[in-house]
């Protein structure tokens, strides 16, 4: 990324914005009814005549999973508080979702958009429309994120419980995207400042001013390696230390790379670490430490953020391979804890060096389910159940007759 003093700091393929202006909603459709005032104010024409016409706008800003480069990772959020309440769908789509001047297309019509009406309470994807769970009204704050680790698309309400509402979302690239009649009335926030910002997610909002651009780059420059331009091996190692990473299974040597979605292993880009502190609202060495620390938290506390913690291990440990190797696999399973969850770890750990096997990411995806149906009794064990040959091999040579 060539350096600039201020903007927005994008990533390719992961946050893109139209143009180095803070995100905001623009008018998709082309529809004159639509009316958009800063900052991001959305509603439709009073005209009763217009009762059944639709309308869509768009985010300046769109997400994706990486490219051929990406690890799928990354959980993105936005919110929408709706100021008087109406017909409107909040949702996600596709860079091919275009109503053009259409007054009848809306979101969740085609195959590229999902969208939820709260005041329906249904859902809407490749015209097919399912109730949901969750209702809004005016006054609500109705928050959505994707989630390309699971290819999952959830809602919130109010700060409340995610909600998933859309599974199997194999898309590379979404923009936040809503669609409204009349009388409907709404303000879309994109960050950083949310009703409540689910774990292990970000906002839309890469931007940065002079001071907090200044602060960043002198920290990058500070520890970067001079041979590859970048935050990498021993240089990061020694940024880990000054986070507070005392030994290298400390969980800050695998749960930054994760969250700023780092694309190789042992090495953080200029833009990587500008786009991912932007977003988390750290500029300097202080802010980085209390973020990182709740990082850390949220994947003690929320399953589903360590579920893709877990995860994201695995891809960036095995790096440009199919699988990792013994001792890489016993360091990710120590970078994310699970060595001191399970009583049988280290019987685990021994027959994984004993066999001498790589570690597929079968073996690695299926091992959560494995120790906590397992647990610290053995007989719960169940040889019908579907597990890969390597941990029946492992029940035979190490559990079996445990006592």
């Amino acid at each position: 990324m060539e350096r600039k003093s201020e903007g927005t700091f994008v990533r390719e393929n992961i946050i893109t914005t139209d143009d180095d202006k803070p995100p905001r909603m623009v008018n998709w459709t082309n529809n004159k009814h639509i009316n958009i005032k800063e900052p991001n104010h959305i509603s439709f024409t009073n005209d009763y005549y217009w009762y059944y016409y639709w309308g869509s706008a768009r985010a300046s800003v769109k997400v994706g999973r990486g490219g051929e480069a990406g690890l799928s990772s990354g959980c993105w959020y936005y919110e929408v508080s709706i100021k008087e309440s109406g017909t409107c769908r909040i949702g996600w789509a596709l860079p091919t979702f275009n109503p053009g001047e259409s007054t009848d297309v809306k979101l969740g019509d085609g195959g590229d958009s999902w969208g939820v009406d709260g005041n329906s309470q249904k859902k809407y994807h490749a015209t097919k429309e399912e109730s949901f769970t969750q209702s809004w009204s005016t006054g609500t704050v109705v928050g959505t994120m994707v989630d390309f680790s699971t290819n999952k698309i959830y809602y919130c309400v109010n700060g409340g419980p995610l909600v998933a509402a859309f599974t199997q979302v194999l898309a590379d690239q979404l923009y936040p995207c809503v669609s409204l009649q009349s009388r409907c009335k709404m303000e879309v926030n994109f960050g950083p400042v949310f009703k409540k910002c689910p774990a292990g997610s970000f906002g839309l909002n890469p931007t940065l001013t002079r001071s907090q651009t200044s602060q960043l780059e002198q920290l990058f420059d500070t520890h970067k390696d001079p041979e590859t331009g970048a935050i990498s091996g021993r240089s990061l190692l020694g940024l880990l230390r000054n986070l507070g990473a005392n030994s290298g299974n400390h969980p800050l040597v695998g749960v930054v790379p994760w969250r700023i979605n780092a694309g190789k292993l042992l090495t953080l880009t200029y833009d990587e670490w500008m786009c991912s502190w932007a977003l988390a609202q750290a500029y300097n060495l202080n802010d980085i430490k209390r973020v990182t620390a709740e990082w850390i938290k949220e994947t003690e506390d929320d399953d589903r953020c360590f579920a893709n913690y877990y995860n994201y291990i695995f891809r960036y440990l095995k790096n440009a391979n199919a699988s990792l190797s013994p001792p890489e696999a016993i360091k990710g399973w120590q970078l994310t804890g699970v060595d001191k969850k399970w009583k049988f770890f280290d019987l685990w750990a021994a027959f994984v060096n004993e066999k001498k096997a790589h570690i597929t990411w079968s073996v690695w995806d299926q091992f959560l389910p494995f120790i906590k149906t397992i647990g610290p009794d053995p007989s719960k064990f169940d040889e019908n159940d579907m597990w890969p040959l390597f941990m029946e091999e492992f029940f035979e040579a190490k559990l079996k007759n445990y006592k």
